[in-house]
């Protein structure tokens, strides 16, 4: 009996050692570097004076709060960043220097720019302002046929106006070789246009929030939409 414990004892032992052993190996992950860690560093823009609306006196610089970017697949250096309420700066030298570009007699925010695969001068851009958790705006979507040195309003549009109007989140092309056909979202309805944005057609009206699309890529008619609940279409 007295040898049956000194073995179960010492069997007790041994598996505390090993597990000790085994969360003294376990590296804390606050020490953990990868090996490309060190090559992270702030691109700004920093402290950019922001186009003002005179109807808001939101986002006094264009620091925080960048929601979006596109880059020139011509030129790495011709970045285009979308902010939540100072609309779109751009960078032609890799982040030294940076402008707005966007001066459409109001502020703005953008949450997602779009780049049409045939033309990449050619820009599409889904505007909103989060005001704070209970108010928001949006007028619509914006274009650019110049790269985005300058904008224009797009045939889907609101004029803006506090809380009159959703936000637009979400912009995407779904036929990367043709450009024609897009989808849109605003907070809770869904626009399709089969002309590149020319015109469009409400295609969904959601009771629930939509926040976000997504695109099949083997199979361009198959669309997601991601929100407060799942909205899916095949063969649109």
């Amino acid at each position: 009996m007295k040898h049956s414990l000194v073995l179960l004892l010492a069997l007790l032992l041994i598996q505390c050692s090993n597990r000790r052993h085994k969360v003294a190996q376990m590296p804390d992950i606050s020490t953990v570097h990868t090996k490309d860690s060190v090559n992270w560093k702030a691109l700004g823009p920093f402290g950019m004076p922001s186009h003002m609306s005179n109807i808001s006196a939101i986002s006094q610089n264009g620091t925080g709060n960048f929601m979006c970017l596109s880059v020139n697949p011509e030129n790495a250096k011709d970045i285009l960043i979308g902010h939540a309420s100072a609309g779109i700066f751009r960078t032609t030298d890799g982040g030294m220097t940076y402008s707005q570009t966007m001066h459409l007699g109001f502020a703005s925010g953008v949450y997602k720019i779009e780049r049409f695969t045939d033309n990449p001068k050619h820009l599409i851009a889904a505007t909103a302002i989060k005001l704070d958790n209970n108010l928001q705006y949006g007028y619509g979507l914006i274009e650019s046929i110049d790269g985005g040195a300058s904008w224009f309003r797009n045939s889907l549009k609101v004029e803006p106006g506090f809380e009159s109007q959703e936000p637009f989140m979400d912009i995407v092309i779904t036929d990367p070789k043709k450009c024609k056909s897009l989808v849109s979202i605003s907070r809770h309805k869904v626009y399709l246009s089969n002309n590149a944005g020319l015109s469009w057609q409400m295609s969904y009206e959601s009771q629930y929030d939509l926040k976000h699309i997504i695109v099949n890529k083997d199979d361009p008619q198959t669309i997601v939409v991601c929100g407060n609940s799942i909205l899916i279409v095949t063969g649109k």
